[in-house]
């Protein structure tokens, strides 16, 4: 008996375009607001007086970039931690080197690892959240048989 043809599976295995919208929209408003507030010269913004207030800034400006990526590459059937922690640094790392190019901005490894620091910190996140939800546990191991309707966020 043959098998089923690979564009039978593909188009059964892709979700509703309104899921992968619901899914996307996010990340691209994450993705944007990043860039918009990326942007602001260094003189623009207001001076915040505590101790690594800039890198407080940054871990809470990508955490939720991560959470929406991780969420974008869950919805997408790309379920690995790599794919969300890839794409995070890979925008941390340009959207450093476009501050290069702000005026009063600096490019700068530190802020670089906060990135990626808050985006692993939003994959454990939703990983931990996905792996709980419904009651499942981590030894089970059963989240990738979650619909990805149903996952939360």
């Amino acid at each position: 008996m043959p098998s089923e043809p690979w564009f039978r599976r593909l188009k059964r295995e892709t979700l509703r375009p309104s899921v992968r919208a619901s899914a996307l929209i996010p990340l691209l408003v994450c993705s944007v607001g990043i860039f918009i507030l990326s942007s602001i010269p260094g003189n623009r913004y207001p001076k915040v007086e505590f101790r690594f207030a800039d890198k407080w800034m940054h871990f809470l400006m990508y955490l939720p970039l991560g959470l929406t990526a991780a969420r974008y590459f869950w919805w997408k059937g790309k379920r690995h931690w790599l794919w969300p922690v890839a794409f995070g640094a890979l925008y941390g790392a340009l959207d450093e080197w476009h501050q290069r190019f702000v005026p009063l901005r600096s490019c700068s490894l530190a802020d670089f690892e906060t990135d990626l620091l808050a985006v692993c910190t939003a994959t454990l996140i939703w990983r931990v959240a996905i792996l709980t939800a419904k009651g499942r546990d981590f030894q089970k191991g059963s989240a990738n048989q979650l619909d990805p309707v149903d996952c939360p966020l």
